[in-house]
C-alpha cells in the first residue's frame, strides 16, 4: 500500500512539473536556427525570388564555418559564398536592375554574366542603398559627386550615364540612409537638411522638386531614420526619433500623420527593419516595451494593435526578411527564447503572440463606416458617419485645399461642391477616433 502511495505520489509530481515546464519548452521552439549561421551579425537580408535565394550581408566573415567576405547566400538548406560577389566589398546595397545586379559603396559595382564592371565612384563618401523608381535606377547615401558631377547625397543611372537631381539643394554633410516609392512619389529620409532649412530629414521627390512631407512637421524630430515599408496602402517610417506624432514608427496616408503607437519603450530606443509578413506588418529593433507592455525586441501589427514574442534574451535585432513564406530574423543576438542562436533564426511558431496593446479603434473599423453619396457628383454630396466629425477638408490630387469645414459635433453634413472644376478630389475627414480620406469625383 506504501509502495502504490508513493508510486501515485511521485505520478502526480511527475504530471505537474511536466504542465509546469511545458511552456518553456514550447516557447523555445519558436526560433530555430538557420544552418550553423554566422560568426557575427548580419545588417541586412534581401530575397531573391528570381533565384529562389535569400542573401544576408553584414560582419560576418564566416558562414556555416565557410570564409566568406562579409556576404553569404542561403538556398533553403545551408549558407554558401556568392560567386564572384565575393571577392568585393558589397556594403548594405544589392539590387537588380535591368537583369543586372548593382552593389557596392564606393566603388559602385555592376555585374553582368561573370563581369565586374565599375559603374560609378564618388570623390568623397558612399552609396548606402539603391532603389528603382520609374524605371531608372537610385543610388543614395553620403556623397556629394558621384563620376564628377556634382550630387549630393541622391542621384539616378538610366543605364549608361549618372544625372543629379538638384545640385544645390540638400546641405553637405548630411546623407540619405532609405528610400521608398509611395503614391507615386520618391520618399527619402535620413540626417537630412536643406540649406534654407525648410525641409529636415524627411522628404518626397515628385519627378521634378523635392517637397515636405506633412508640412515638415517632423523637422529636427528624426535623430535616425532606418527603414520605410507600405503597409494598407499607408508609408510607415521607423527608425530611433521622438517627435509629436509618436516615438520611433509612424505613418503617413498621403495628407498626414496617423498614429501607431503611444510609446515605443523611451527615446533611446530604436527600430532598426520594417518587414511585411502573413499579412501584418513586422518591426525589430532594441524596444523592450510597446504603450507600456512587455514586447521585446520584435513585433507585430495588424493595423489596430502590436503583439509580441515574449522577451528575448538578444541584442540588436537588426533585419527581417520573407523568404519561402518564412520569417527570418538577423542581429548581434547569440541567443532568442533562452536557446543559442548564431545571429540569424527562422520562425516556427505559427499564429503564436504573447503580449498584445492596442492603441484603439482602428482606422479600418471607423473608415468602413465613413459614406457619402452621390459619388460622382456635380451639385452636392452628404456625409454619413456614425460618430463625431470635427473637420471635413476636400483637397485635390495635388494636395491643394479647396474647402474646409469646421464642425463642433455632427454625424451628418450637406457639402455644396457646385463651384468647384470637374475632376478627381479627395475627402478628408477628422473625427473623435482618427482621420478618414476618400476619393470623390465631381
Amino acid at each position: 500500500m506504501k509502495v502504490f502511495l508513493l508510486r501515485k505520489s511521485l505520478r502526480i509530481i511527475f504530471i505537474w512539473m511536466w504542465a509546469f515546464f511545458l511552456p518553456t519548452i514550447a516557447l523555445s521552439q519558436h526560433w530555430t536556427n538557420v544552418s550553423q549561421g554566422f560568426n557575427s551579425n548580419p545588417k541586412k537580408f534581401i530575397a531573391d525570388s528570381t533565384e529562389n535565394l535569400l542573401y544576408a550581408f553584414g560582419n560576418f566573415t564566416l558562414a556555416d564555418n565557410k570564409p566568406v567576405h562579409y556576404a553569404a547566400q542561403y538556398d533553403g538548406t545551408d549558407w554558401d559564398t556568392i560567386p564572384i560577389l565575393n571577392n568585393y566589398y558589397i556594403g548594405n546595397g544589392l539590387i537588380k536592375f535591368n537583369n543586372k545586379i548593382i552593389f557596392g559603396s564606393n566603388p559602385v559595382l555592376c555585374l553582368i554574366g561573370n563581369q565586374v564592371d565599375t559603374i560609378a565612384t564618388f570623390t568623397w563618401g558612399a552609396a548606402l542603398g539603391f532603389i528603382e523608381y520609374n524605371s531608372e535606377l537610385y543610388a543614395f547615401g553620403s556623397f556629394d559627386s558621384i563620376n564628377g558631377v556634382a550630387a549630393y547625397h541622391i542621384a539616378r543611372w538610366d543605364g549608361s550615364i549618372w544625372h543629379s537631381l538638384d545640385t544645390t539643394f540638400w546641405y553637405p554633410q548630411t546623407a540619405i540612409v532609405c528610400a521608398h516609392e509611395y503614391q507615386g512619389a520618391l520618399y527619402v529620409g535620413g540626417t537630412l537638411v536643406n540649406w534654407d532649412g525648410s525641409i529636415e530629414n524627411l522628404a518626397k521627390w515628385n519627378g521634378i522638386s523635392w517637397q515636405p512631407v506633412g508640412g515638415n512637421a517632423l523637422a529636427g524630430g528624426f535623430s535616425s531614420l532606418s527603414c520605410f515599408e507600405v503597409y494598407n496602402n499607408d508609408l510607415y517610417i521607423a527608425g530611433s526619433f521622438t517627435s509629436v506624432v509618436g516615438k520611433h514608427i509612424a505613418r503617413w496616408n498621403g495628407f498626414q500623420w496617423l498614429p501607431v503607437s503611444q510609446d515605443f519603450q523611451t527615446s533611446t530606443s530604436a527600430i532598426f527593419d520594417l518587414q511585411i509578413f502573413n499579412g501584418e506588418l513586422y518591426a525589430c529593433g532594441n524596444f523592450f516595451t510597446i504603450d507600456g507592455k512587455p514586447i521585446g525586441g520584435i513585433a507585430k501589427w495588424d493595423g489596430n494593435q502590436w503583439c509580441g514574442f515574449g522577451q528575448y534574451e538578444g541584442s540588436g535585432l537588426e533585419c527581417m526578411s520573407a523568404y519561402n513564406n518564412e520569417l527570418y530574423l538577423g542581429g548581434a543576438f547569440v541567443t532568442l527564447d533562452s536557446d543559442t542562436m548564431r545571429h540569424v533564426a527562422k520562425w516556427t511558431g505559427g499564429d503564436f503572440t504573447d503580449t498584445c496593446s492596442t492603441i484603439g479603434i482602428s482606422e479600418n473599423e471607423f473608415a468602413d463606416q465613413f459614406n457619402f453619396f452621390p459619388n460622382p457628383s456635380y451639385s452636392s454630396i452628404t456625409l454619413t458617419y456614425p460618430y463625431n466629425i470635427s473637420q471635413v477638408q476636400i483637397i485635390d490630387a495635388l494636395g491643394r485645399e479647396f474647402k474646409t469645414i469646421i464642425l463642433g459635433a455632427s454625424t451628418t453634413l450637406q457639402i455644396d461642391i457646385s463651384d468647384l472644376p470637374s475632376g478627381i478630389y479627395f475627402l478628408k475627414l477628422d473625427s473623435e477616433y482618427g482621420t478618414v480620406t476618400r476619393k470623390m469625383i465631381k
